[in-house]
């Protein structure tokens, strides 16, 4: 029996000291940084091929980047989906199960959760978010993930996704709740997508940031030039993306020799209440006329969905009642880029019957529901009151 328990005690120390030994190591702690930004890169559509000729332009502008700061990509093409972690002057591919089993761009809790999942993995005392791929303003469908079967048919918000040769887009209220829902209120938004800066998508996404930039027009399929900017992405405040602004406009408007450019227009979120109080007698004076005169204002969308709301409001309303109003749209848009024309490629191309000018040019695009054809058979005077803006401003 003394024998039999000596050999116990012996067994039992063997496999304890094997179990010590045969430990997964812990992973290395990940430092906090001061600054980081998340870009989502919608590309699982026919700018599958775009991706990577962005992020290999984000390679080259690293050099300058912040040692304090992390840029974390969610590149999702139409064959991969893999994320990329960038600091130090380093890049490191992860795969993308380290962070979500499923993920889809047009999906608003799968981009709650991943966005969640970095946040907890990587940590930084700032965040900033860039918007990458195809968006169309404030069009919506009736459900919150629209399945579009139709190439032409207007009806998409950010995100497109093919999916089962389906394709799928999230609009802009359900984008908002799936941001706010990650607990993170992001400082910058940098939207490089087409059309995004209409005050209907501008005003839904108010609490989730301090400032978005973005275009309200068409963009060119490359967007912006990133070894140009990548080591402003993650900084924080509305001066570095002013800076980015500049850069953009700069590469667009040297390459088109300052006929074609990019129109960009940066927005101080908590400016957007009042700019809905200050917009409420402006509706007043309008509901009262019987026709708006919409003749050769600025428009950035092909089915004059997307009027430039200054220019409107400009020519519509009494000059007192426009200066009044001029005073809250300027403390809430606090930096535009006119061009005279820019790239418009899509199935229906703008015409532009239009002059451009400075004092024209507010940059934020707004929907005003008016009794013809096409606004009634695609449902759009309906669809509009699917966002907030329209309440809170009385139309």
């Amino acid at each position: 029996m003394k024998y039999l328990l000596t050999v116990l005690v012996s067994t039992a120390i063997f496999f304890s000291a094997c179990s010590s030994n045969d430990e997964v190591p812990k992973e290395p702690q990940i430092s906090t940084v001061e600054n980081s930004v998340i870009l989502l890169m919608a590309g699982n559509n026919d700018l599958s091929s775009t991706v990577s000729t962005d992020l290999d332009e984000l390679h080259k502008g690293i050099q300058n980047m912040n040692a304090d700061s992390r840029i974390i990509a969610i590149a999702v093409t139409s064959t991969q989906k893999y994320v990329e972690v960038i600091e130090n002057g380093k890049v490191e591919k992860k795969a993308f199960t380290d962070f979500s089993e499923s993920f889809s761009t047009a999906n608003a809790e799968h981009i709650t959760n991943v966005i969640r999942a970095i946040e907890s993995k990587y940590p930084s005392r700032n965040w900033n978010l860039v918007l990458w791929g195809h968006a169309n303003g404030w069009l919506i469908k009736n459900d919150s993930i629209a399945n579009n079967l139709f190439v032409n048919a207007p009806r998409r918000a950010y995100g497109q996704s093919v999916d089962n040769s389906k394709r799928i887009y999230i609009n802009i209220p359900s984008l908002a709740r799936a941001l706010k829902s990650t607990g993170i209120h992001f400082g910058n938004i940098f939207a490089d997508c087409c059309n995004f800066m209409c005050v209907e998508s501008i005003y839904e996404l108010r609490d989730v940031a301090d400032y978005i930039l973005g275009s309200p027009a068409e963009i060119p399929e490359e967007g912006a030039n990133y070894s140009d900017i990548a080591s402003l992405l993650p900084m924080k405040g509305c001066d570095s993306l002013k800076r980015i602004a500049e850069k953009y406009c700069a590469y667009y408007d040297a390459r088109y020799t300052g006929i074609n450019g990019v129109p960009l227009t940066i927005v101080k979120l908590s400016e957007m209440d009042k700019l809905a109080e200050a917009t409420r007698p402006v509706m007043e004076q309008i509901s009262k006329k019987e026709e708006l005169n919409m003749t050769g204002l600025i428009h950035y969308y092909s089915s004059n969905l997307m009027y430039d709301m200054n220019d409107v409001i400009m020519h519509n309303v009494d000059s007192a009642v426009y200066a009044q109003w001029y005073k809250s749209f300027e403390q809430a848009v606090v930096f535009r880029h006119a061009v005279k024309k820019w790239t418009t490629g899509w199935q229906l191309p703008v015409i532009f019957d239009f002059e451009v000018t400075d004092a024209r040019y507010g940059g934020l695009s707004m929907f005003f529901p008016m009794n013809v054809s096409d606004y009634v058979q695609n449902g759009y005077n309906d669809n509009v009151y699917k966002f907030q803006w329209p309440y809170v401003i009385g139309m």
